[in-house]
């Protein structure tokens, strides 16, 4: 019984990443970009900031900040 509420577990974990991964990744897409790189791409022109800085920042925020945080890092960002 032990094993088969692990397997549960893990594949109830597995479907709510992957759940997450599909609402960020519609985030996009509603927003009229074909794809994360696409959003930031745009990030680093719109805010004439590097593209290799707007990748960094963006990675150590995490794509549930790339609307929110990452957009107010870039404003504050003094380059």
């Amino acid at each position: 019984m032990l094993l088969c509420s692990c397997t549960y577990l893990i594949h109830h974990t597995e479907l709510i990443h992957h759940t997450e991964e599909y609402k960020i990744m519609n985030a996009y897409t509603e927003n009229g970009y074909a794809s994360r790189r696409d959003y930031l791409d745009s990030l680093a022109e719109d805010f004439d900031i590097d593209r290799d800085t707007v990748y960094m920042m963006a990675d150590l925020l995490g794509p549930t900040e790339d609307f929110d945080g990452l957009v107010t890092s870039l404003e504050d960002f003094d380059y």
